[in-house]
């Protein structure tokens, strides 16, 4: 990737392009901008580093850290701890592991809904990405037993 990066600069700088014009074509495409250095805590820098970051801190590390998370039930961290639990040491690990796929309401315009499928068992996860609470209708009536509900109703 850095080989096509500099191969295209040298390219560009052949053609009259201007440094500043090659450096901000880098910036659109490349991945640092989308980048921060990880937030750990509020202190500086939000604790990844006693000097500045040539990357640098996104401004809310104070509202955002793991420190804040790991004390947080409702933090994006403590769901991704409980998600991971789930695949990896739940009686379900199995069944999310190895079950099948299948898509659920493609077009649904507020969930992401699929079932998996394992020998007799099956689950249905409902993914809202919305701000808000949704509702969702199971069409085919079948009961399941509600593991991790958030900002979803599910009417069987």
């Amino acid at each position: 990737m850095t080989l096509k990066v500099l191969i295209c600069m040298q390219i560009d700088a052949k053609k009259g392009y201007s440094h500043e014009a090659i450096m901000d074509s880098i910036y659109h495409i490349g991945r640092d901008n989308a980048r921060t250095p990880m937030q750990w805590d509020d202190s500086s820098y939000g604790g990844f580093s006693e000097v500045k970051p040539w990357i640098g801190v996104n401004a809310n590390y104070r509202e955002i850290n793991v420190s804040r998370q790991q004390a947080d039930t409702s933090s994006v961290l403590s769901y991704y701890r409980r998600l991971i639990e789930l695949r990896k040491k739940s009686q379900y690990r199995t069944l999310i592991r190895e079950g099948s796929f299948e898509l659920v309401e493609a077009r649904h315009p507020d969930v992401f809904a699929y079932k998996r499928q394992y020998k007799q068992e099956e689950v249905l996860v409902v993914c809202n990405f919305r701000d808000y609470p949704v509702e969702f209708l199971e069409k085919e009536r079948k009961s399941f037993f509600p593991i991790m509900i958030h900002w979803v109703k599910v009417t069987f």
